[in-house]
């Protein structure tokens, strides 16, 4: 479980219950919206980016945010030696210590070649660039060390993780206080924990598998248009009327 590394659906599930990006992808409104940055323009050639992050922001664990925890982030992701995930999308755009912090808030990413898209590569989009301190050495299972609205109660390999609000969280306050999240081998052990109740959400599952759930009116299953994707997302009926809001494994309390 590390934010440089991970690929996996249930790893990004967890790392974004705690890590923040500098953006966030609006993918409803096909807009980028202000998070950890709150605002980005480049030059007139459009290969130096500039970033104005967003005050008064702390890590769980009491530092504040500032510009030399973005570069070190970047550093990371951009490394070729690192193994970074994040490689997929920055190499050819972002060589290592490209970044530069301006001053406390301020962030300026020289790139190899002009790029408008650029912001889409530091937001949400980039699964792996959530902000982590500068002076972060790891193993993240230990902390799950981030900026976010919840942060590390619990962690557990292969048996379940909790979260807990965050006092100090810079932005809204997180809706329930408490999230758990509990690891299964397969789908079919999946669907019986949301059928005994021992769960109030399922991440996704296949319909060939999950009929019960679709023909079931005690779950409400979200879907979306999609010539691929061939999976939905369960959600208990009474937990979606208390909560009015979701998320993938997750045990609100």
């Amino acid at each position: 479980m590390d934010p440089l590394t991970v690929t996996d659906a249930a790893g990004l599930a967890l790392i974004n219950q705690t890590g923040e990006f500098l953006i966030d992808d609006d993918s409803e409104h096909f807009t980028l919206r202000p998070a950890l940055a709150l605002s980005w323009k480049s030059n007139d050639k459009g290969d130096v980016w500039t970033f104005r992050l967003r005050p008064n922001v702390k890590f769980h664990d009491g530092q504040p945010m500032t510009a030399k925890d973005v570069v070190a982030t970047f550093n990371r992701l951009s490394d070729p030696n690192a193994g970074s995930a994040a490689l997929s999308v920055l190499k050819g755009v972002l060589l290592k210590d490209s970044a530069k912090a301006i001053d406390d808030h301020t962030v300026e990413f020289h790139l190899d070649a002009p790029n408008g898209n650029f912001p889409y590569y530091v937001s949400s989009n980039t699964y792996n660039a959530v902000i982590l301190p500068a002076n972060f050495s790891g193993p993240y299972e230990k902390t799950f060390m981030g900026t976010g609205a919840l942060k590390l109660e619990k962690y557990t390999p292969k048996v379940s993780a909790s979260f807990v609000r965050n006092p100090d969280y810079w932005g809204e306050k997180s809706l329930p206080d408490r999230v758990q999240f509990s690891f299964y081998a397969d789908q079919q052990a999946q669907l019986l924990a949301m059928q005994g109740r021992q769960a109030d959400v399922m991440g996704d599952f296949t319909v060939q598998g999950g009929v019960a759930m679709l023909s079931n009116p005690q779950f409400k299953v979200l879907g979306t248009k999609s010539s691929s994707h061939r999976q939905g997302r369960c959600i208990c009926a009474a937990t979606w009327a208390r909560s009015r809001t979701s998320a993938c494994g997750r045990r609100w309390h």
